[in-house]
């Protein structure tokens, strides 16, 4: 087609409203150096427009990934707000930004603020911190370098904060990842959890796995969550789907849940849709390796699981017994570490009891040694002298450890 009919960009076309109701103003704007297309900020993709014209930007509201991220930016009376420009350019920004001093001088004062905001924000969210928290950093900074034109002008309070993070560097970190399974790894799996939250709603996470080939380690990071009420298989299953938009399906080695015996509907429906030639391995391959360990551990019958938790139980509320302890690790020559909780249906928990052993000189000594006589006559103390008298305790120990 010549170039004469194609369609360009007229900016009247933004005032129009899309399929959803909203004005497509809201969500789009034109893009640089290209009059055949119009960006999405919400999507973060570019529409092309030069075959099917205008009518392709009123339609493109209808696709599941553009509803799913509008559902996260709708006001009180469900419109779509506006995002802001510094919103959709976040993105871009972050990806070119270079963090060195020479990347601090060579850009203006406006994308130097940007970026320590950016940072702020960043920090936020890595430590889980309330948003509140940006009120006080915001007013902070210009006190603590009063000599920084960018710390004058830093203003990244509550509001912002939470915007800058949504509409910002999610889109950011959730590219990159996207991007890392798309060229890195050459499989990857994901699980499903499906629970109720305190405000009883339904919330559906999906995570993804995957191994990218210059890290040499299995990365496990959060993809997408979606709030329901109902939940039923088909539900579920298109929040997969909406979930692995951005990924190649064929490269899906796995799916799956927090147990063999949920979601069988699912299970059944997503693969049929996403990749039929999966190998069924399971949907939780540690639940045959937690039973298999758990009846070998019976079958071997040994007795560290009960020292750790006779152990861990006895120090647990007295600070005098804890004092005593820490001369017997002084008199044995022990690291003063001390000991840590074992849960009966964790079994891995046991990998961090097997501390036992590094402790048992000093158990010896304070139970066996330092203890009065009185004192070992009580039940729970009578069964960890018990077990330390046991001469191949400190050989089971070492098997279990290896075993982990």
């Amino acid at each position: 087609m010549s170039d004469k009919r194609k369609t360009t960009f007229k900016p009247s076309i933004l005032d129009v409203v899309d399929a959803l109701g909203d004005t497509i103003r809201n969500w789009a704007k034109p893009v640089k150096g290209d009059c055949y297309s119009v960006r999405c900020s919400l999507c973060e993709e570019n529409i092309n427009i030069s075959l099917r014209g205008h009518a392709q930007l009123v339609r493109h509201p209808s696709n599941q990934r553009h509803q799913s991220r509008r559902r996260g930016h709708l006001d009180g009376d469900g419109k779509l707000k506006k995002m802001q420009e510094n919103q959709q350019d976040m993105f871009q920004f972050l990806k070119s930004s270079d963090s060195t001093e020479e990347g601090w001088k060579k850009r203006s004062l406006k994308d130097n603020v940007a970026y320590a905001e950016a940072i702020s924000c960043t920090c936020t969210a890595v430590n889980n911190l309330p948003f509140l928290v940006a009120n006080h950093v915001s007013d902070m900074v210009p006190v603590m370098f009063p000599d920084s034109a960018s710390a004058k002008d830093f203003r990244c309070k509550q509001n912002k904060t939470s915007y800058t993070i949504s509409d910002g560097l999610g889109p950011l970190f959730h590219s990159r990842i996207e991007n890392d399974i798309r060229n890195k790894a050459p499989v990857y799996s994901i699980q499903v959890d499906e629970a109720t939250t305190a405000k009883h709603w339904r919330q559906f996470d999906v995570i993804v796995k995957y191994w990218p080939e210059d890290c040499e380690q299995v990365l496990i990071h959060h993809l997408k969550s979606f709030s329901m009420g109902h939940a039923n298989a088909e539900q579920l299953k298109a929040n997969i789907m909406d979930a692995l938009s951005g990924l190649y399906h064929d490269k899906l080695l796995q799916l799956s849940s927090d147990g063999p015996n949920v979601m069988k509907a699912l299970q059944k429906k997503a693969i049929q849709d996403i990749n039929k030639d999966i190998v069924d391995i399971g949907t939780c391959n540690f639940h045959k390796t937690h039973n298999a360990f758990s009846a070998a551990y019976e079958a071997f019958d040994s007795s560290i699981e009960t020292l750790g938790l006779e152990v861990f139980q006895c120090f647990k509320y007295s600070a005098a017994k804890r004092e005593d302890y820490e001369l017997a690790q002084a008199k044995a020559k022990v690291t003063a570490h001390f000991f840590l909780r074992h849960v009966e249906s964790r079994w891995t928990t046991l990998e961090d009891v097997v501390r036992l052993a590094e402790q048992l000189p000093a158990l010896k000594q304070y139970f066996l040694k330092d203890l009065p006589a009185k004192e070992r006559e009580s039940g729970r103390v009578k069964t960890i002298c018990r077990i330390l008298q046991d001469k191949l305790i400190l050989a089971e120990m070492y098997f279990i450890r290896s075993v982990l």
